[in-house]
């Protein structure tokens, strides 16, 4: 048997023919020319763990005195008029009924051809303001119930969506004053509201106005709901 020669690295040795690899099939042993050496474990690769990026979040706000009392004013309101807007019905129907049908028989009158049976359209025409009202209260209370809830879960979204329907409010307050003098008496015969509830309506904005008042200074001195963030937090 011809003497075996191993190369410099140790990774190859000669057997008279050829160079073959000093590692074993298995990949645990290695011949050094004479026996098998057995080899140490292979260690495990190192595994890349990503540092996590820091974030900064900034802390919570936190109630004031203001918080509480801001809540129950916005859900008293809103409370206060999905109830209105469910009365609207009995009190309203009444004259809704007689305003359209006083426009169904007018168009009925100027178009006979179209409208060959006055009545019938008339008919049609209070039930499209009957479901008008139903629809328009179901609307008001849907909202009502969503404001009443977010305001006492402190939704932050909610309180702008608050402030924006108060500012709609204060907006039209000049026609509720102008309205309950009698400006637009002449625009829609037939169709006109209790004085007593066109006052209201002005009493109603004057509320909306103070506390879209209040909301604002609130969330400008606060925050949201009037919660302010911890001293210190940036």
């Amino acid at each position: 048997m011809s003497e075996q020669r191993l190369s410099a690295d140790g990774m190859y040795y000669w057997d008279g023919k050829q160079w073959l690899t000093t590692l074993s099939p298995d990949g645990r042993s290695r011949w050094d020319g004479w026996r098998w050496v057995p080899l140490p474990p292979m260690a495990a690769p190192p595994v890349y763990r990503p540092v996590p990026f820091p974030v900064m979040q900034k802390p919570a706000r936190v109630p004031t005195s203001w918080t509480r009392p801001l809540q129950y004013a916005v859900a008293a309101a809103f409370g206060l008029w999905g109830l209105y807007s469910v009365s609207i019905p009995f009190w309203m129907s009444g004259t809704m009924d007689s305003y359209m049908r006083q426009i169904a028989l007018r168009q009925a009158a100027q178009e006979p051809q179209i409208y060959p049976d006055p009545n019938q359209y008339a008919d049609m025409m209070s039930g499209i303001g009957t479901v008008s009202l139903v629809i328009g209260v179901v609307i008001a209370v849907a909202i009502a119930a969503v404001v009443v809830i977010g305001a006492f879960k402190r939704w932050t979204w909610l309180f702008w969506a608050v402030l924006a329907l108060l500012a709609l409010q204060v907006v039209g307050l000049p026609f509720q004053v102008a309205s309950a003098l009698g400006a637009f008496s002449g625009l829609t015969p037939g169709l006109s509201t209790p004085t007593a509830v066109t006052w209201f309506g002005v009493v109603v904005g004057l509320a909306a106005a103070a506390l879209a008042t209040w909301m604002v200074v609130a969330a400008l001195t606060r925050g949201p709901w009037a919660m302010r963030r911890p001293s210190g937090a940036q």
